[in-house]
């Protein structure tokens, strides 16, 4: 094998804390994390900025490859999601006090299979011992919202192989720790 030293450009993202949480724990995690060639990007919890600010950072950056990372209460301690849906569906308000809409864009696919190369993922977390689930749905919020709009972005603007998804983590503190085994594995995996 050839040598190069050629890194990819990742995006990493995360949510700033929403409703009555002081913080975010993906935005813990994503501060945590550091890692060479990654580019962070807090996303605010609000329907239209958080889609404006992730295809600015697209558009600016280029990256070769993007990682959303989100909270989820039912994330013990992760989930790996393989969807994004063309719908909100939740009646949880955002930051600004308004609720997302369905079909999130229209004439859109219904559902967005993740570009993230999973089994290589799954296989450096089986390694390392890192537990978590496969999820097929990345719930009806923001992070199903951004997870989409960033998908379909890419398939539109003729990028459809570039890889991206998302992650969702727990609140607990250890949650955080794997969070950033498995984030820092998945790093590992993509710059392959």
């Amino acid at each position: 094998m050839p040598y190069h030293n050629y890194m990819k450009r990742i995006l990493i993202t995360a949510f700033d804390a929403f409703g009555q949480h002081n913080d975010n724990p993906s935005e813990r995690l994503l501060s945590s994390v550091s890692a060479k060639n990654t580019i962070k990007l807090i996303l605010p919890t609000i329907y239209g900025e958080a889609e404006d600010r992730l295809i600015e950072a697209m558009e600016k950056e280029k990256p070769n490859a993007i990682l959303m990372l989100g909270y989820s209460r039912t994330a013990k301690p992760i989930k790996l999601e393989l969807l994004a849906r063309n719908r909100d569906s939740t009646i949880t308000k955002d930051n600004h006090g308004k609720t997302g809409r369905s079909p999130i864009t229209t004439g859109g696919p219904k559902v967005i299979s993740s570009t993230l190369p999973i089994d290589d993922i799954i296989k450096e977390w089986d390694k390392k011992g890192i537990t978590y689930a496969l999820s097929k749905n990345a719930g009806g919020f923001l992070c199903n919202h951004v997870l989409y709009l960033g998908l379909n972005w890419l398939k539109t603007h003729g990028q459809a192989t570039v890889p991206c998804g998302f992650m969702h983590i727990g609140g607990a503190a250890n949650d955080i720790v794997r969070g950033k085994e498995a984030v820092l594995s998945t790093l590992n995996v993509l710059q392959q």
